[in-house]
């Protein structure tokens, strides 16, 4: 028999974390039964408030929404930095929240692409990659390089015997120019000549023409059903048109090709060959990345 839980039940709760003030209610802060707010407010522990009705934890303020947005729903949307990371691993752990500790146990800071030649493991690409595959649900670990074009050889056939039927995988290229974009596939490559519909499909850049080293990416805006195009004859194709096209033997001619904006999202203002500055490209790599 619980007297303060009986207080509680009927009321909505002010909390002060280091001095900053969260409105929140009982039924919030007791979701999950293990953590260290469910115990201060079951009624087993005499937490009492301050003149102002506020329950105080001293504790800095700056991360506490997440966990407090995480009570209210049910779900967890790590942020893109890994300090900030590392600073939230610490907070689930003091308020004993086991599935945040699980996820960022999960997140935090492994090279996303071990093995990439395109960017290095210390690059912020690598980096900005992983939030972007944590934001989708995704996670950034246990990806393998399965296929280079330096290592394996450009041909297409090369191409489909490693990566085909691997389920996701990212793709990624660098031109002559110096150029850094690709792809990320939630769907296996086939050589079934057809198209395979993809929602959670993307396109990225990390260094283009259009914008510089300022990072983009853009998801299937016109009819997913065309987002991967599975062709036989080819490296990977993302979307009709086509948005990116990348032949067999890409490194000796000037013919793989960006028309983005035929499925994928353009960057705002930007033309249709934002990407090289013209349609047409040469690689020096192309990689391809699995899960383990």
């Amino acid at each position: 028999d619980f007297p303060m839980l009986r207080k509680f039940t009927s009321d909505s709760i002010k909390l002060n974390v280091g001095g900053k003030t969260f409105m929140t209610t009982l039924s919030t802060l007791t979701r999950d039964p293990k953590s260290m707010l469910a115990f201060m407010f079951s009624g087993r522990f005499d937490a009492k408030p301050a003149e102002d009705g506020s329950y105080f934890i001293d504790r800095d303020p700056t991360h506490f929404r997440y966990i407090l947005n995480y009570l209210r729903t049910g779900k967890f949307l790590p942020p893109e930095s890994e300090y900030v990371l590392r600073e939230l691993l610490l907070e689930a752990q003091f308020y004993c929240i086991q599935e945040i500790e699980r996820i960022l146990a999960f997140s935090s800071t492994e090279s996303t692409l071990p093995g990439s030649c395109i960017i290095s493991v210390e690059s912020k690409y690598q980096e900005i990659l992983g939030s972007w595959l944590r934001q989708d649900g995704r996670g950034n670990k246990n990806w393998s390089l399965i296929y280079s074009g330096t290592r394996d050889g450009f041909g297409a056939s090369t191409f489909h015997w490693l990566c085909d039927n691997k389920g996701p995988t990212i793709c990624l290229v660098k031109t002559t120019q110096e150029y850094i974009f690709g792809g990320y596939a939630d769907v296996a490559w086939t050589c079934n000549e057809q198209y395979t519909n993809s929602a959670s499909s993307f396109l990225f850049a990390f260094v283009s023409h259009g914008l510089g080293s300022e990072p983009f990416r853009a998801f299937a805006f016109n009819d997913s059903q065309l987002a991967i195009a599975n062709r036989s004859d080819y490296h990977y194709v993302f979307g009709s048109g086509v948005d990116l096209f990348i032949v067999d033997n890409s490194q000796r001619t000037e013919i793989s090709f960006s028309d983005w904006g035929h499925t994928f999202d353009l960057p705002p203002g930007k033309d249709a060959y934002w990407l090289n500055g013209q349609k047409n490209f040469q690689t020096t790599e192309v990689e391809v990345f699995a899960r383990q």
